[in-house]
Formats: C-alpha cells, structure tokens, sequence
C-alpha cells in the first residue's frame, strides 16, 4: 500500500500504522502464503463491504523506542527501566467500491507496565493528553482514536491480498514503519 495524502495515520487504507504518537507496532499473525488460497486484490470490488479485525503485541520499551527510529541508550534505559509496552489495534472499516469511499473507525492502545512505570507514568501520561488520547491511570493506558473517510482507489491496496472464499483480507503488517514478516488480516462482516 502506499502512502496517504490525507490521514493522519499517514497510510491509506488499510496498512493503518497509526503514528498518532504512540507509533504503534503493527504484527500480525504469520501465516503459511498457501494455506487460505491468497492472491492479489485485483479490483476494489473484492474490497465492497465491512472489514474487521484486530491484534496486540508486547515488547520491551527499547524495542518500541527503535521500531520508532529513536536509539536506545544509558540514559533511556536509567529512565524506562525494563519497561513493556503492550500495543493494540482494533479496526472496523467500510470499503464503498461504488463512491471509492473507505470509512470506518480505529482504536489503537498502549499498555506500559514493569520498569519504572510508577515514576514514568505522570510525564507520559501528560504527554499522551497533551496529544489527544484518553488516559487510564489504573492500567497506565493512552488510547486513541481516529475516524476514518478516505477516498480509495485500487493502488492503494497494493501488497493486499485476498483469500479464496473472499472473507479475509491480509497486508503486510508494519513495524514502526519497517516491513516485518508478517500480515494484518481483516476478516469480512
């Protein structure tokens, strides 16, 4: 898929790496290429319909940082501690092929925990407001949320693949904006 000219998620359709300041880390399932019969999206007719689907992924805090392009060093680690950072994103969208029109909603939460989260948490928690998400201090938690109304055309689906039946679509899932080896999978409502 290509990049969006209009989102703030700053990829189109649906690779969704929303990098609304959390940057979360897109990974799938992997899943064997001939298992479900996969082949490319050929017309945005085979996209016409609801689309859902959801993942999450933990990773060390220093992982986060560099899939988000920061290096890691003495000084973060004397900060984070071991930290964790469990991000998920849930994703419902709708693909009109008739108008071209992708609409939808995406939800998309950071769970730190271990580390120094006690002594961490108020400054990432400020900073998480300061950037629009809704906070829970009980699971140390920022979520956001995005709407989506895209206009579509078949180019921004390249890399999507379809299965035989046509109720699941797959990508390449996107880690920090690196290409990983494995696939975000929507499933067809």
């Amino acid at each position: 898929m290509k990049v969006a000219k209009k989102t703030r998620w700053g990829i189109p359709a649906l690779v969704f790496v929303l990098a609304l300041g959390v940057g979360l880390v897109l990974a799938g399932c992997s899943l064997d290429p001939g298992s479900d019969g996969w082949s490319d999206v050929t017309s945005l007719n085979q996209l016409n319909g609801v689309w859902q689907g959801s993942f999450s992924q933990t990773m060390p805090m220093s992982q986060w940082f560099e899939s988000l392009g920061y290096v890691w060093d003495a000084s973060f680690q004397e900060f984070y501690g071991n930290m964790n950072v469990r991000s998920s994103l849930e994703l419902s969208v709708t693909i009109n092929s008739g108008t071209r029109m992708m609409t939808g909603v995406g939800r998309e939460t950071a769970v730190f925990s271990g580390g120094n989260i006690n002594s961490v948490w108020p400054s990432l928690r400020n900073e998480f407001v300061r950037m629009g998400a809704t906070v829970n201090d009980s699971n140390r938690s920022a979520t956001f949320t995005q709407s989506i109304n895209e206009s579509v055309s078949l180019s921004d689906f390249e890399g999507t693949q379809i299965n035989r039946n046509g109720n699941q679509i797959r990508f390449p899932a996107v880690l920090g904006g690196f290409p990983s080896n494995d696939y975000f999978v929507l499933t067809k409502q």
